[in-house]
């Protein structure tokens, strides 16, 4: 029954998980915005790289009091694994973004939205299970359903990749949209690496 009245110093851990995620969730949706929305992509590009930096941010200030706390809330390579893996999803999120910049990308697609909005729904179903991390109980149904998206973004993404080479006979074409398709499905996966690691976390508690 002692994980229910955890120290304030093995608190301050949870509460910069939830941080993390929060700033994750705030790049997701930034994403989807763009997809959505593709006007001044330059700028929503940069903003997402405001997001990044700041989940840089959180991810060292997690690494910096691991390193000094004795006492965690739960084994450290898992703490290590768990903030690298969150801020690996920013990350690929902001290079999405970029690339769409980079790669003179100058509209929308029906797959680039789908994908978009799985990720928001995957980073949601994350945070729920970050809010409930401390108790060690309950998280199950969200690292299922975090799953259960990734697999949905599998088809998304193949669908997307065959209409690609099928109906586009420009290769510079097929390169762009591969390479936005291939880093938003590589954000979504890291979701799911997120939602494995805490059930690693849940089961080791259990």
């Amino acid at each position: 029954m002692a994980r229910f009245s955890l120290v304030p110093q093995e608190m301050v851990f949870y509460d910069l998980f939830k941080r993390d995620i929060a700033n994750a969730l705030k790049a997701a949706e930034a994403m989807q915005n763009l997809a959505y929305e593709f006007t001044n992509i330059e700028d929503k590009a940069r903003a997402i790289k405001a997001i990044e930096h700041d989940g840089d941010t959180i991810t060292h200030e997690i690494i910096q009091i691991v390193n000094k706390t004795f006492v965690t809330p739960f084994d450290r390579e898992d703490i290590y694994a768990l903030s690298t893996a969150i801020d690996d999803i920013v990350d690929l999120i902001e290079a999405t973004a970029d690339v769409c910049v980079l790669y003179q990308v100058t509209h929308s697609t029906e797959p680039l939205q789908q994908g978009s909005d799985i990720l928001v729904m995957a980073v949601k179903e994350l945070q729920k299970a970050i809010e409930k991390l401390h108790t060690f109980s309950g998280l199950s149904e969200h690292w299922i359903e975090a799953n259960r998206l990734e697999n949905q973004a599998d088809q998304i993404y193949r669908r997307a990749i065959a209409e690609l080479f099928s109906n586009s006979k420009d290769a510079v074409n097929i390169v762009r949209w591969k390479g936005v398709y291939d880093l938003l499905e590589d954000s979504i996966d890291k979701c799911e690496d997120v939602a494995n690691i805490i059930e690693s976390i849940t089961i080791k508690h259990a």
